[in-house]
C-alpha cells in the first residue's frame, strides 16, 4: 500500500495496486495495526507520539554500543589497503570495530572475497591481533549475479509482465543503469540463499557486527511486488532483515545487527541503528548531522544503540563529534587522508580520539533540549546546547552535555553553567556529570566553564597523545568547578576530573 497526497488539504489516496498484483486470498480486509496520524507543535513531537515513546526506558550498559570505523571513506576512492585502514583506525582513532564495506566481496553481498585481497585471512587475522573486532558491510536486497546462486525469475521481485526489474542507489526503476536484482522473499530459494551467505559469512569473518544496507532500495509498488501480500511494502525489507538477523545469531548470538532506520517495524531485528550517509548532505554535513542527531534520539528512547557515523569532510567533523557525544558511540566513514592526500590534521585526530575514548557506552536515554530546536512545519530542527539524559535505578540523571558558542545555561535542579569556547562534557560512570568521580571533558577550542560539582576534585589532568600532566588552571569553591584553558595545543586530547 502507498498513499497519494493530491493537495495541502491532504486529501490521501490509498494505493493497493492490486490491479497488477491480485488482492490477498479471501479478499476480506482486517486491519490489525490502526491507521496513525499524529501531531504537536513540534516535529520531534509529533513523531514521538507517532512511535509510542512515551517514557525513557532504564538505561543499560551495552555490549553493541562500541566505537566503529568503516573502510567505506577509502574504499569509496578505490583505496582497499586493509592493513593501512586499520591501523590507522586502532592507533590513531583508538576504535574497537572495523566494518568493511562494499568492495570487500566478489560483488555486492556475494559472501566471497574479492581477487583484489589476495592476503585477506592474514590480514583479517593481524586486525584481530591489533585488538580490533570486524564486522562486515552486507546488501540485504541487492543480489548483482542471482543466477551463479540458483535463483532465477521465481526468486527475484518482478513486473505484471513477469521479468525481473532492477534497482539501484537512486531506485529509479526507469533509470538505463539500474544494477541488481531484489530478492523476494516469498521464494524459499531465496530465503536458504540468505541463510547460506550469511552463514558463511559469519564463519569466514567472525565478525561482531554485521551492517546491513539497501532494505529500502526496493523498486516501488508501481514497479514490482513480492508474491505473497502479506510481504509488500516495507514488510518486504523487514523480511529480508529477519532472515538474515536470525541467521547470523544463530551463529553468534551476540552479534551487533546495524541498520539505518528508526521504523518500531525493523526494532525488533535492530540492535544498532546508523547515522549515514551524510554524503547526502553536501557541504552541510555538520548541519545535517546536527538534524539526524535530534531525530536519532527517537531511537534512544526505544532502547536502541546508536553508532553517529560521520560524514566524508574532515573539516566538519568536529560538529559530528559533538554531537555524538550526546548520541551515542563513535563511528566514521572519514578518508584515511585529506581530500588533496596530505595527512589528516592532528586537531582532528586528537578529536577522534577523544570521543572514542569517552563515548558512553550505554542505550536507552532521553534528550534535555536547552536551547536546540525540535523542528516544525517550516523549518527543519537544529542543534545547539543540548544534553542526554539517563535513567538509572529510576533516577534521571545527566550524563553529557554539549556547550557551544559561549554563554550560560540553566541545565536543570539549580546547577547552572557558564563557559567560554566550545565543550563536550561527559560522565565516565552512571552517575551524573554534578557527581560522577571521573568526568571527561573535551575542549574544541581554547576557553573556560564553570558548573556544579559535588566534591573537590583531587586533580584535574590534561591528556594528550603523548601521555598525561596536571593542569593548574583549576578551582574548586561553593561546590562549583571552574577550568580554564587557556590554549589548545598540539596533540591535547581532553581534560579529565578525578574525584576525589
Amino acid at each position: 500500500m502507498t498513499w497519494r497526497i493530491r493537495s495541502s488539504c491532504a486529501t490521501i489516496e490509498l494505493l493497493f495496486r492490486e490491479d497488477l498484483w491480485g488482492a490477498p486470498a479471501g479478499a476480506v480486509r482486517r486491519w490489525e495495526q490502526p491507521f496513525r496520524l499524529a501531531w504537536a507543535e513540534t516535529a520531534w513531537e509529533a513523531y514521538r507520539r507517532f512511535f509510542g515513546a512515551s517514557e525513557m526506558p532504564e538505561t543499560e550498559v551495552s555490549v553493541h554500543q562500541k566505537s566503529v570505523w568503516n573502510s567505506w571513506g577509502d574504499f569509496r576512492l578505490g583505496r582497499y589497503d586493509l592493513p593501512g585502514i586499520a591501523r590507522r583506525a586502532r592507533a590513531d582513532f583508538g576504535v574497537q570495530r572495523l566494518v568493511l564495506d562494499d568492495g570487500w566481496e566478489t560483488w555486492a553481498s556475494s559472501g566471497n572475497v574479492h581477487a583484489r585481497f589476495p592476503d585477506f585471512a592474514r590480514e583479517i587475522a593481524d586486525m584481530k591481533k591489533m585488538g580490533l573486532e570486524v564486522g562486515a558491510w552486507q546488501s540485504l536486497g541487492w543480489i548483482e549475479r542471482p543466477e551463479e546462486f540458483g535463483l532465477g525469475a521465481g526468486d527475484l521481485l518482478c513486473g505484471a509482465d513477469g521479468a525481473p526489474r532492477r534497482v539501484k542507489w537512486s531506485m529509479d526503476p526507469h533509470s538505463a543503469d539500474n544494477t541488481y536484482y531484489f530478492p523476494d522473499p516469498s521464494s524459499e530459494r531465496t530465503r536458504s540463499f540468505l541463510r547460506e551467505r550469511t552463514h558463511r559469512v559469519m564463519r569466514l569473518l567472525e565478525p561482531t557486527i554485521l551492517k546491513l544496507d539497501f532494505a529500502y532500495g526496493i523498486a516501488p509498488p508501481d514497479v514490482a511486488a513480492p508474491r505473497d501480500p502479506a510481504l509488500r511494502g516495507e514488510r518486504c525489507g523487514a523480511a529480508l532483515m529477519k532472515i538474515v538477523a536470525e541467521a547470523a545469531r544463530e551463529i553468534n548470538p551476540q552479534v551487533t545487527i546495524q541498520y539505518y532506520g528508526i521504523t518500531p517495524l525493523l526494532k525488533a531485528f535492530t540492535d544498532m541503528v546508523a547515522l549515514d550517509d551524510l554524503g547526502d548532505c553536501g557541504e552541510m554535513e555538520g548541519a545535517g548531522h546536527g538534524e539526524w542527531s535530534i531525530w536519532a534520539s527517537l531511537a534512544g528512547l526505544q532502547g536502541t544503540a546508536i553508532m553517529a557515523s560521520s560524514g566524508y569532510d574532515w573539516h566538519q567533523d568536529e560538529f559530528v563529534i559533538m554531537d555524538t557525544a550526546i548520541i551515542g558511540s563513535s563511528g566514521s566513514v572519514l578518508p584515511g587522508t585529506m581530500p588533496d592526500g596530505s595527512p589528516v590534521p592532528d586537531r582532528y585526530i586528537c578529536r577522534r580520539l577523544a570521543i572514542s575514548r569517552w563515548q558512553r557506552h550505554t542505550r536507552g536515554w532521553a534528550p534535555l533540549w536547552l536551547d536546540t530546536e525540535k523542528g516544525t512545519l517550516g523549518r527543519p530542527p537544529r542543534v545547539r546546547n543540548w544534553g542526554r539524559l539517563e535513567k538509572w535505578e529510576g533516577e534521571t540523571r545527566l550524563v553529557s552535555v554539549i556547550l557551544q558558542q559561549g554563554g550560560a545555561a540553566d541545565l536543570g535542579e539549580g546547577h547552572a553553567v557558564k563557559w567560554t569556547g566550545r565543550w563536550a562534557v561527559i560522565s565516565q560512570d552512571e552517575r551524573s556529570i554534578f557527581e560522577t568521580g571521573r568526568l571527561a571533558l573535551i575542549p574544541f577550542e581554547a576557553g573556560a566553564i564553570e558548573l556544579p560539582y559535588a566534591a573537590e576534585p583531587r586533580e584535574v589532568r590534561v591528556v594528550s597523545r603523548g601521555g598525561e600532566t596536571l593542569l593548574k588552571t583549576w578551582r574548586w569553591e561553593g561546590e562549583r568547578l571552574g577550568i580554564e584553558l587557556a590554549e589548545l595545543g598540539e596533540g591535547v586530547i581532553g581534560l579529565v576530573v578525578v574525584g576525589g
